[in-house]
């Protein structure tokens, strides 16, 4: 019996003897597609087109999938294949807006002073940031982003690390490893040598190592990297959810020029670094994939057609999309401003309460009461860290905003819903991806791969899973 799935225009046959879920074929086959809950068949996001030998659906399905079961769709989390049948795989995403980060001078390559190609991976829950060097002069030449196919298995990593806890890490290291083999192939030359980045979780399914440790308490990792060997160079992780992402955010955001600074990186898990003098403390909060787009009713990535600025003139509603594409949902900084824009509008008040869903203007993408309280809490959950590590923002010079999501980000609207306190105005620096800017400098210099282990060994981390003062925060920041 077989498979065929079809998506981006190829077609996947999968094998199978016995009956196999629709999901558990797609993943088998290497192809993308998104299942936030991890295969709970409550998001929705994992509808495909289905025909042939497949089982009846479910009165849960049938009520996740309304309208649409009609039509020939199905979910794939919840749908077995009895025997032939075809799938078409009809989300075609494709993010765009990769942050390529400034020139970087060489100075002593890792790779010596041989002329050859070299890439920077920055590996991200949502998404793949790729950079393609011309060494030794380190000149950035291609860029590239893409979707974390892990998507398939879970939007945020705790979702990975539960499904790894149960059927093993090598899904997952297929997946990642997949993706970013296919983008070394496109490139228009292939890199003999790779700096890879990302947080714990990710740099461990890359390199297939065992998560147990990251998924029960006192959540410790086996393995916190640092390493150079002849094609790869992982740098070192600070901890079990503090990962090398962080360390080279750290080292390439400038915020070391600083007494006192702070990097903020809003994402499934909103990293949160203070510098106080010759300290440095981090924590991680499990803010959820609301930011990202993950786990919003209309939510989707940075890609062409996301709403990425809402605002509002009275009670007439606007919006802007990503490369001015048609509306297909809407991303993290597009969520936060509308948000904002139904505060200004008095559409619903500090408690968030709403009881109807709320169109963005003829876009025909809505935002639901329960997005809204996920907006709360993710932003509950990232304020109280900020004000967790640091108790007195007074005397804070820098802060400095990472990832891509900074480039649509609107700081007052941020402020207005409560994610960053109102100290951060005038004193923001949107700093890229300093991730992969970190990891390029390592590429460029190999000293500040000594440089990056020494901070990943000085860095303290607050665990914030017990911590009384985090959940004082949490609860005093959980209304607009």
């Amino acid at each position: 019996m077989k498979i065929k799935i079809y998506f981006n225009n190829k077609e996947h046959i999968v094998n199978f003897s016995e009956k196999i879920k629709l999901s558990e074929a797609i993943i088998n086959s290497g192809t993308a597609f998104n299942m936030d809950c991890g295969g709970l068949g409550v998001c929705g996001k994992c509808a495909v087109k289905a025909f042939g030998n497949l089982s009846e659906a479910s009165g849960e399905e049938l009520k996740v999938l309304g309208d649409k079961f009609k039509r020939g769709y199905r979910l794939a989390c919840m749908t077995y294949a009895q025997g032939d049948c075809n799938v078409i795989i009809e989300n075609n995403e494709s993010v765009t807006g990769v942050t390529e980060h400034k020139y970087i001078k060489a100075a002593e390559p890792i790779t010596g002073n041989k002329s050859c190609w070299a890439s920077v991976f920055d590996i991200g829950t949502t998404t793949i940031a790729a950079y393609l060097y011309k060494m030794p002069e380190g000149e950035l030449k291609e860029a590239k982003l893409s979707l974390n196919p892990q998507r398939a298995v879970g939007a945020d990593v705790m979702s990975r690390i539960s499904y790894a806890e149960k059927n093993g890490t090598e899904d997952l290291y297929r997946l990642i490893n997949n993706e970013i083999n296919n983008i070394k192939n496109e490139f228009f030359e292939k890199p003999d040598f790779t700096v890879v980045t990302g947080n714990t979780a990710m740099l461990s399914f890359y390199l297939n190592k065992s998560v147990h440790e990251l998924g029960v308490f006192p959540f410790e990792a086996s393995e916190l990297f640092g390493y150079i060997d002849n094609e790869i160079c992982v740098p070192k992780c600070i901890s079990a959810f503090i990962g090398a992402d962080i360390t080279c955010g750290i080292m390439a955001s400038g915020m070391l020029s600083n007494d006192r600074a702070m990097l903020i990186d809003i994402g499934t898990n909103g990293e949160i670094v203070y510098k106080n003098g010759n300290e440095i403390i981090c924590c991680s909060a499990a803010a959820g994939p609301a930011f990202e787009g993950a786990g919003i009713t209309n939510g989707c990535a940075s890609v062409k057609g996301a709403i990425s600025k809402v605002y509002n003139v009275g009670s007439s509603f606007f919006y802007n999309t990503i490369d001015s594409g048609k509306p297909c949902g809407i991303c993290g900084s597009g969520i936060i401003d509308a948000v904002a824009s139904m505060l200004k509008a008095d559409i619903i008040d500090s408690t968030g309460y709403s009881e109807s869903d709320f169109y963005i203007g003829d876009s025909g993408i809505f935002i639901t009461p329960s997005d809204i309280r996920a907006v709360q809490t993710a932003k509950a959950a990232i304020r109280g860290a900020i004000e967790t590590v640091c108790d007195d923002l007074n005397g804070v010079e820098k802060f400095y905003i990472s990832g891509g999501f900074g480039k649509y980000l609107d700081i007052n609207n941020a402020v207005l819903i409560g994610l960053l306190p109102p100290r951060v105005k005038g004193r923001t620096v949107l700093s890229g991806n300093t991730a992969a800017a970190g990891a390029a400098m390592i590429l460029c210099d190999k000293r500040k791969f000594t440089q990056a282990d020494k901070i990943a060994g000085k860095a303290k981390t607050i665990q914030l899973g017990a911590n009384n003062t985090f959940y004082k925060n949490y609860i005093k920041y959980i209304n607009f």
